[in-house]
Order: C-alpha cells, then structure tokens, then sequence
C-alpha cells in the first residue's frame, strides 16, 4: 500500500514538475523569444497573457495597413518609427483573442461570413486567394469562427456600457437639431442622352437633337415611361426614368440648379448639363422641414451607441495595455 502511496505522490509530484515547466516556458521571455526566432516568427515584441508578439505580427500588420491604404508614401509607416499606440493596440488584440479563445461562434454565423467573403470573387480568384493566403477553406473558416468568437467576448465585456439613457437622447437632440432636419428634396423622372465634356460638336448636336425630339413627342401626348427606354441612364431606365426624392447634396450642381424652380405639374423640359442632355419632369415635392424626435430617436441612439462602444474599448485597450509584458522598449 505504502509504495502505492508512493508511486501515486511521484506521478503527481511529475505532473505538478511539468506544469510548472510548460509555465516558466510560456512565461519566459527568453525562451519565447528564442522559440520565435526559429521558428520563423522574427524576435519576441511582448507576451500578453500568454500570447506572444513577434516580429512576423508586426510585418503582417504593416502589410495589411498597405493594403487598406494603397496611396500611403512608400516608408512613411516604418515599425522603429511608430509610436507605442501601434505595438500596443497589436499586443492588446493578441491579448484579447488569448482571453477570448473559448469562446463559441454558431455554425450559421461562420457560414454566412464565409459566404460574403467568397461571393466576391470568381471561382478561379477565390482559389488564388486562398493559396497566396496560404489558407484552404477549412482553415479560413477557423479564422472567421476566431474573429466571431473575439467579437462575442468583447460585445460581452462592454455592452453594459452600451445603454444610451432617454435623457441623453434628449440632450443631443436639442444641441443638433440642424443635423437632424429634412432640407427640400425633389422628385423627378429624366431621359438621359450623354454628352460628357469632351465630347465633340457633332455628338452634342446629335444628342440634343435626340432629346429635343423626345421632349416633342411628351408634348403630343406619349407617357414618359413609356418613352424612358430611350434613355442612357440604365438604373433609372429600369424606373420608367424615376429619380426617386434626392436633395441639393446628393446631385450635381447644374442639375439641380435647373430643376429647382419646376414644381409639381409642370411639363417635360430639356435641360443641358456637364454630363449631357436630360428631358426632366417633377413628379413630387418636399418641402423642408425639422425632424421631431421621435423620427430622429433611432438615429441618434445608433450614433451614441456608436461613440460608447468606441471609447470603451479604446479603455479596455488601455486597460489590457497596462498588463503587457514588453521585451524591449518600444
């Protein structure tokens, strides 16, 4: 009984040993660091509960923020120039999924982001894509159950700070009531002929001519939807010509400069603008006017929930930044 007793004590005793080694090991940053540079990985940046930041990590997101951002100047964004927010807020993302890894995405979630990412490419470029990714689509749906898993435990930590209160609703309603106003929109119907700057005398009088003689033929009575099949403006074409409501912001200057007067009732006409010859008609008007707040209350809720989970976790940022462990100084 008592070697039993024994033999059991060793057998803990070797487990309790090799838990404390595994843990020296990640919690070493000598050795992590040397576990990095041969394994490819580039020299240890930090650990982060357990998680580590390597040179390969930082490449990876310079190489990312090129793409997102193609017109940068070549060197402008050099790892030994960035400040510390940029290996901070990498360490903390690092540190984020490590805390997050048990948790779960649903199946239909993963499906359905691996679904938009594939529909935008062709089936050829789909599987380039993933090859010069080095990833296959087993691997890549791992990547979007990870991601949905990270964003699950940080919806989880902040959305008790999400709730925007009706007070505060209030309060920022009454301080931008201009951004919350309907400014006079228009509907209208066109048939669009193109003659866009450039183009030579012979084409615009060909245009204008077309459009003149579509303009005639509303005059004698034809229905402009029937005659907006004519028009090179495919999406409005499809319409009947329909613009649908639009404001000053949304059109081109000349546009709407010449069709503000027109009201309601007020025959086709031609109008000439920079892209070419329209024969317009207003079918509707909206007058401008104050969004009560009951209207705007949706809007401004988003907008507020928007700005808290911003700063949250640009504090939970902070605060997981204040428990990295660096390697060297930054």
């Amino acid at each position: 009984m008592r070697s039993k007793l024994r033999s059991g004590s060793l057998i803990v005793a070797a487990c309790l040993a090799g838990a404390m080694t595994g843990n020296m090991v990640c919690s070493s940053r000598a050795v992590r660091n040397a576990i990095g540079l041969r394994c490819g990985r580039g020299a240890l940046i930090a650990l982060c509960e357990g998680a580590g930041l390597y040179q390969s990590d930082i490449d990876r997101a310079e190489a990312e923020s090129d793409d997102r951002n193609p017109d940068a100047e070549d060197g402008a964004a050099e790892p030994e120039k960035k400040d510390r927010s940029f290996f901070t807020n990498l360490a903390a993302n690092l540190e984020i999924e490590e805390m997050a890894r048990h948790e779960s995405a649903a199946s239909n979630v993963i499906q359905r982001q691996f679904d938009l990412t594939r529909f935008q490419f062709s089936p050829q470029a789909w599987l380039t894509a993933l090859r010069s990714n080095e990833l296959s689509e087993r691997s890549l749906r791992c990547v979007i159950s990870k991601n949905q898993g990270t964003r699950s435990w940080i919806e989880g930590k902040i959305r008790a700070g999400l709730t925007v209160q009706p007070e505060e609703c209030v309060t920022f309603y009454k301080a931008h009531q201009d951004v919350y106003a309907q400014p006079l929109r228009i509907r209208a119907s066109h048939i669009f002929f193109a003659a866009p700057p450039g183009s030579s005398p012979e084409l615009i009088e060909q245009k204008r001519v077309a459009a003149q003689a579509i303009c005639d033929r509303l005059g004698q009575g034809e229905k402009f939807a029937d005659l907006a099949i004519t028009s090179e403006d495919e999406a409005s074409r499809k319409r009947g010509g329909d613009l649908n409501f639009f404001a000053e912001s949304r059109i081109p200057a000349d546009f709407w400069a010449a069709i503000n007067p027109r009201r309601t009732g007020d025959a086709p006409w031609l109008i000439q603008t920079k892209l070419g010859f329209h024969v317009v008609q207003v079918t509707a008007v909206r007058p401008s006017r104050a969004m009560p707040f009951e209207e705007a209350r949706p809007a401004i809720v988003a907008r507020l929930e928007n700005e808290k989970r911003s700063a949250l976790i640009a504090s939970l940022t902070g605060e997981l930044g204040q428990r990295i462990r660096w390697n060297r100084a930054e």
